[in-house]
């Protein structure tokens, strides 16, 4: 698709010149009484501007041969057609393609995957995953993150947990993000080690304890030929940092054994064929990703120069509309008009929120599509079937993944920084109080704001919880005896998920006193019917208990 760009301004000129020559002639003719002989005037026929020179000025020739570029192209940018460059800086252009090349030929790929990223943060020991760590040993702990360029230090914390007087901070070490860092583990009865990371506001993130007395999967071979550098787990526990970027991906395959790989100037493992990936969010602007392969013959640099944008959205939508008539012989004639519109958008803004928001007004008759628009939907209990009770099958390894729930038919969300203000369904937690705790699944408005100043502990110093639910769900609360069984069913029936507490106490048999009590965790120790309300114990539940234990198991 050639471009030509013709001196449009030169050529006017030169006609209007011509054009007054051609006045000029024939004023003169006109006095001489000239005639034309053969279309042209004779030599002899004297003319008023005879010997006189027009001088026209010619603007810089634009016009380009065969598509070729100008020798002289401005620099900074390149403009292309078709994927031809036609102007600009073509040193642009050849370096996007070495850097191409290079890559290609180094089996490296550098991708940007949006603005949705999830945040991560593990730490792992490495060594024996069997061996049992005793006070005097040293161990080495490896950070493991995707998001260091939000994160100012970080640092390991070792705890005993079995102090008498509660848990204990035995030893607090430095650690870089993303880094190693080696330690004696101190003497203590239950010691475990936490990972935490800082920004520059002195707000921090921490992963879940690991334990240092005894044997856990967290533990990796430092010697491990197959050990990868992202392995994609989240241990954190609690998260202050705000994390609001695009996420960069650089992948490789087949570099050859003894090569160090260097990605944003990390050094970066490699499984036993080769291969590496890594994955890091980067805040929005520009960005150079430097990735350097060195050793075992292999020499590669190079920088891909990479721009993250300040807001992205992913939307869709749908209409459907059916109009029809009605008319026979046995049918009263009618027309009618049904339809339904659905949408569902999700994006980031440039100062930071995260925007989710669906619609979907069912098919109805036109003139009732929006009735009732923000009232609860009962045909929404179909959603809520589990899908392992209904083995659902999708051909593939495909999943489905609900980010608007919602039981009605209008979802929104709006958060920011841990703060958020919603409409759909969510689940209302209020605790950490002696005499108030509300646990609760609702449909309906809830607002959540949490302070970005935070105390020492990582808590906000301010938060606040409000909600609005329509009245359409009621706490409820059932005892049962132990029968030596496993089953129970509750009063009522379709329970909000997630919203219930079961425990088992035992009471003295004359005053009733509680004398143990143990709350149990879903999946391990019950499972729940939601829709039809039953209660499964993965052990039956005895109906006494003299041996310290309350869920006995038969074998």
């Amino acid at each position: 698709m050639p471009i030509t760009l013709t001196p449009l301004r030169t050529r006017l000129l030169l006609a209007t010149s011509l054009a007054a020559l051609l006045a000029s002639g024939s004023g003169a003719m006109a006095q001489t009484d000239c005639a034309l002989v053969g279309g042209e005037i004779p030599a002899d026929c004297p003319r008023p501007d005879a010997g006189d020179a027009v001088a026209i000025p010619a603007a810089p020739n634009t016009e380009f041969d065969d598509g070729a570029v100008a020798a002289e192209a401005a620099e900074g940018f390149l403009i292309s057609i078709d994927g031809e460059p036609v102007s600009g800086d073509l040193r642009i252009e050849d370096e996007v393609r070495a850097v191409d090349t290079q890559l290609e030929r180094a089996n490296v790929q550098v991708r940007f995957d949006g603005l949705g990223a999830t945040p991560r943060l593990s730490l792992e020991a490495l060594g024996p995953r069997e061996e049992r760590l005793r006070p005097g040993d040293t161990v080495t702990v490896q950070s493991r993150m995707n998001y260091p360029a939000f994160v100012e230090r970080g640092e390991i914390r070792v705890i005993d947990l079995g102090a008498p007087s509660g848990p204990r901070t035995l030893l607090t070490a430095e650690i870089a993000p993303g880094g190693q860092t080696a330690f004696a583990v101190p003497e203590g009865e239950n010691v475990v080690v936490v990972h935490r990371v800082y920004d520059a506001r002195g707000r921090f993130d921490e992963t879940a304890p690991l334990s240092l007395n005894r044997p856990s999967d967290d533990y990796d071979d430092a010697v491990d030929p197959d050990l990868v550098a992202e392995e994609g787990r989240d241990d954190a526990i609690r998260r202050r940092i705000p994390v609001n970027g695009g996420a960069v991906t650089v992948s490789g395959t087949q570099v050859r054994p003894g090569a160090q790989v260097f990605v944003m100037g990390e050094e970066i493992a490699t499984d036993a064929s080769g291969a590496f990936v890594v994955e890091r969010i980067l805040p929005k602007g520009e960005h150079a990703v430097p990735v350097n392969v060195e050793g075992a013959g292999e020499h590669l640099h190079v920088e891909r120069d990479i721009t993250i944008p300040a807001s992205e959205w992913f939307y869709v939508a749908t209409a459907d509309l059916t109009f029809g008539r009605r008319f026979g012989d046995d049918v009263e004639e009618e027309s009618y008009s049904r339809g339904r519109l659905a949408f569902y958008a999700k994006g980031k803004t440039a100062t930071g929120w995260t925007i989710t928001g669906s619609a979907d007004t069912r098919e109805e008759d036109l003139d009732e599509l929006f009735d009732d628009f923000d009232k609860k939907d009962p045909r929404s209990l179909l959603d809520r079937f589990d899908s392992d009770d209904a083995y659902p099958t999708f051909g593939d390894d495909s999943t489905i993944v609900e980010d608007a729930p919602t039981a009605g038919r209008f979802y929104l969300r709006a958060e920011k920084n841990g703060s958020h203000l919603q409409w759909g369904t969510y689940r209302n937690e209020v605790s950490g109080t002696q005499y108030l705790r509300n646990e609760r699944t609702l449909y309906g408005l809830q607002g959540v704001y949490r302070s970005p100043a935070t105390t020492e502990r990582g808590e906000s110093r301010v938060e606040a919880t409000l909600y609005a639910a329509q009245p359409d769900s009621l706490p409820g609360r059932d005892v049962f005896l132990g029968t030596g069984g496993s089953i129970y069913f509750l009063q009522r029936q379709d329970i909000s998920d997630g919203s219930e507490t079961v425990s088992v106490e035992v009471r003295d048999r004359d005053t009733g006193r509680v004398i143990e009590r143990r709350t149990l965790v879903y999946g391990r120790d019950y499972d729940i019917n939601y829709i039809q309300g039953v209660v499964t114990l993965s052990s039956p539940l005895s109906s006494s208990a003299g041996g310290g234990t309350v869920v006995t198991d038969p074998a």
